[in-house]
């Protein structure tokens, strides 16, 4: 076995890194959003309610640093992230057993 010498080995790690960001970019896109507030009022309502990001981290965060997510959403949205939490679950249960059920096997 052939190892590079080790003033080599960062043009090995160099090429390798490019990879793993565009992974963790794809995986963790979500965390480089910006806070709700700093959206229009119909995005906020996109972001909370169609695309349920702000319920991963931004009004769980509001609560528990103690600030008003002030948001120009009429609720306090950080009492219901279980509950959003529990009805994804719900919704990502249906489609995948909606699929199970439509599902056919390619072999024989």
């Amino acid at each position: 076995m052939v190892l590079p010498h080790p003033h080599q080995l960062h043009r090995v790690l160099d090429h390798a890194e490019p990879a793993s960001r565009g992974r963790q970019h794809g995986t963790d896109g979500a965390r480089y959003f910006y806070p709700l507030t700093v959206y229009p009022w119909h995005l906020q309502a996109l972001l909370t309610f169609v695309l349920p990001l702000g319920f991963i981290g931004f009004y769980p965060a509001c609560d528990f640093l103690g600030q008003s997510a002030n948001t120009s959403l009429p609720l306090d949205v950080a009492l219901w992230t279980p509950a959003v939490g529990a009805a994804m679950l719900v919704l990502a249960l249906a489609v995948f057993a909606a699929g199970l059920r439509r599902y056919e096997s390619a072999g024989s």
